[in-house]
């Protein structure tokens, strides 16, 4: 098949036209507030030389450093978990940025896993029914906190949950809903060893009493899907690429019993708890995540500052 007719082939899927699957959830009540809350905290890095031969990314410069001396401790050196990696395919959808204005991203999401790093993402069918990790979804990311670098969400998955809450947003209006940017990633992603965190005498990062949450570190190279494709068509030197790294925090809050006050509160509580671990984390550690008082684009705003540069168009806030 030409590429051409692929993209059109592709255009026209199921995957590209998923509004049509949960048009009738728009009008459903928002989901219980009995649900635990889903917490996302992430911090946005430039990854460096270092950190990528630490990953294994890149192929050793210098001799392997064993311990940072930072003022009067010594901590030990961090140590690595690979994930198994993933391909991503991001659908975001707003109307006229009423969403993304009140801190609300709403994307379809597919992803599946992968064995090795993939160089061409638009052709591979996902997910594969022999992936048991592979899902297809509706999810939405509210902000709870936090600005273009470092930012704390409440996470939404499925389409009921997602276009229960919807309608109680304001100004929401799902026939006016479009997609604004189809975005996809190869991600890499490593958990820093649980041994190394439990030696709290030695790092000094705060540790929340009640759960394992642990730290990932990840590494998004991100290129536009087909839906924007135009003579800048993937592949070529002049389409959009990004690499981005971030490190995250994850926990599931309940909010059982809690007003909508209560909930939010106690939200805004927690976030600020895992936001001073990744900063302690980061502070400890400058070598693999060196401190920069630059901006760090995120997937989105990096991906239409290249449109507005390439006079394509397009609208979004920043994520």
């Amino acid at each position: 098949m030409a590429t051409s007719q692929k993209v059109q082939a592709l255009r026209h899927s199921t995957f590209s036209t998923p509004l049509k699957s949960v048009r009738h959830l728009s009008s459903r009540s928002p989901p219980s507030s009995a649900a635990p809350a889903l917490i996302e905290v992430e911090n946005k890095f430039r990854p460096s030389g270092y950190l990528k031969e630490l990953l294994g990314l890149a192929p050793p410069t210098r001799p392997t450093i064993s311990s940072l001396l930072l003022g009067p401790k010594i901590y030990p050196s961090l140590s690595f978990e690979a994930q198994t990696g993933k391909l991503i395919k991001d659908q975001y959808y707003d109307s006229n940025n009423k969403l993304s204005s009140q801190g609300i991203w709403l994307r379809y999401r597919m992803s599946r896993s992968v064995t090795e790093k993939v160089t061409d993402m638009n052709w591979r069918d996902l997910p594969p029914t022999d992936d048991p990790s592979a899902f297809a979804r509706w999810e939405a990311k509210v902000k709870i906190s936090g600005d273009y670098q470092d930012s704390a969400f409440t996470e939404v998955e499925g389409g009921a949950a997602v276009f229960g809450m919807l309608p109680s947003r304001r100004d929401f209006d799902f026939e006016k809903l479009n997609m604004v940017a189809w975005l996809n990633t190869y991600r890499s992603s490593w958990r820093i060893a649980s041994k190394l965190l439990s030696q709290q005498q030695h790092v000094d990062i705060p540790s929340h009493p009640t759960t394992d949450e642990s730290f990932i570190v990840v590494i998004d190279n991100i290129e536009q899907g087909l839906s924007h494709l135009s003579d800048k068509g993937a592949g070529r030197p002049d389409a959009f690429h990004h690499e981005i790294g971030e490190i995250e925090l994850t926990a599931s809050l309940s909010t059982a019993g809690l007003s909508d006050g209560e909930i939010v509160e106690a939200e805004a509580g927690r976030a600020g708890e895992m936001r001073m671990r990744i900063k302690a984390l980061m502070m400890r550690y400058p070598a693999s995540f060196p401190p920069g008082d630059e901006k760090v684009d995120g997937k989105l705003s990096a991906y239409l500052a290249w449109r507005r540069k390439e006079r394509l168009g397009g609208c979004f806030g920043e994520v």
